[in-house]
């Protein structure tokens, strides 16, 4: 995953105030995703 993207997407929870464990639980998410995709 692109470190700009996952920049803009903390950049905005912030904005937003989403909490920082909820915004942890959701890069971890997007990580495993990732993975996903790129392994198939």
């Amino acid at each position: 995953m692109p470190g700009p993207f996952v920049d803009v997407v903390v950049a905005d929870a912030s904005v937003k105030g989403i909490g920082h464990q909820l915004m942890l639980e959701l890069l971890e998410a997007m990580l495993v995703i990732a993975n996903k995709q790129s392994l198939t």
